[in-house]
């Protein structure tokens, strides 16, 4: 169950897609007029553009179908991390529950 390299660089470009996804809408949300954005913008715009590119070089196809291939494989990987992810919260909530010695009141 070897990976190829281009799978690898398909998922890291689908995964920074998201994340400038959703450090743009992060931003509109957040929009201070004393803050100038200008810079956090620009960064996101160019780290956005370098997977598309990097998407088209792995999969050969047009802008917009690599875009939507690398997002999608991205957000399997992540989907498909998540039991692993949901199994470590639970151990990490039974140790707290065990650990706890003192009995919770309505006030805390």
């Amino acid at each position: 169950m070897a990976i190829e390299f281009s799978e690898v660089l398909l998922l890291f470009s689908g995964g920074v897609l998201l994340s400038s996804q959703f450090l743009f809408i992060h931003l509109l949300a957040t929009i201070n007029p004393f803050q100038n954005s200008r810079f956090h913008f620009l960064s996101i715009f160019i780290a956005a553009l370098l997977s598309t590119f990097l998407a088209m070089k792995v999969t050969g196809t047009t802008p917009l179908s690599s875009i939507r291939e690398a997002m999608v494989s991205a957000s399997i990987g992540i989907l498909s991390l998540m039991p692993l992810l949901m199994a470590i919260i639970t151990i990490a909530l039974i140790r707290i529950t065990l650990i706890t010695n003192r009995s919770v009141g309505a006030s805390s």
